[in-house]
């Protein structure tokens, strides 16, 4: 979100203080984030904090463990991403990683991203984004925070160096999606599937292909 100043404002809400410990080790790939002035740490549980806080955010995300832990259902559920959309500003983003190791779980963790979102998108990764308006892009925009250095530098770190290299990470629309996962159980809170998945039917990777998509559906 912007700060009154307008300046970008990062909330991080953490469950483990020696995480939060820890990340001084990571300096060199965090950009010393903890230190900026702009950003806000707060020891807590996410879900607890999205159920509780009343501001709005432009963008959601988490860096999640994988989802056959134990507890980590939770975080992978169709109720979770309701909450995250519920913080969410109207033209917010929700940001998911889903890992693609396994079919029939990544199925049922589709169906609820998509149960939540009425616009989904497939991104290069394994990402899912979700919102509650079109995602379109901006040519002439990302070309601007091209010319800017610092900006510049953080693309070309994650290899978006150009708007056409930002193009081709992605991968499907939500009718593609909806075709994919099919008909089927997702994940709940009050049913994790995913933590039993040695008592899942065995299945071949999620690595799956869709025929070519139009970048041109995404832009303004």
């Amino acid at each position: 979100g912007l700060s009154s100043t307008g300046a970008v404002r990062v909330d991080i809400v953490e469950l483990s203080a020696a995480v939060i410990e820890a990340a001084r080790w990571f300096n060199g790939s965090n950009h010393d984030l903890l230190k900026s002035p702009f950003v806000q740490m707060r020891v807590d549980d996410g879900r607890n904090y999205l159920q509780l806080t009343t501001k709005k955010y432009d963008i959601v995300t988490a860096d999640l463990m994988l989802p056959y832990l134990a507890g980590a259902g939770s975080l992978y559920s169709v109720d979770y991403f309701r909450l995250a959309r519920r913080v969410l500003a109207s033209d917010g983003l929700m940001i998911q990683w889903i890992p693609q190791d396994h079919e029939i779980r990544y199925k049922m963790t589709l169906r609820g991203f998509l149960a939540a979102f009425p616009y989904v998108t497939a991104w290069g990764g394994g990402l899912l984004v979700g919102s509650m308006t079109p995602l379109s892009l901006d040519r002439e925009a990302f070309e601007r925070k091209l010319a800017e250095p610092g900006l510049a530098a953080l693309f070309r770190e994650e290899g978006f160096s150009s708007f056409d290299a930002l193009l081709g990470a992605y991968v499907a629309n939500r009718h593609q999606l909806v075709s994919y996962a099919g008909r089927g159980p997702m994940l709940t809170d009050d049913l994790p599937i995913s933590e039993y998945f040695l008592s899942l039917p065995e299945s071949h990777d999620a690595h799956f292909t869709f025929p070519p998509p139009d970048p041109k559906e995404l832009l303004h």
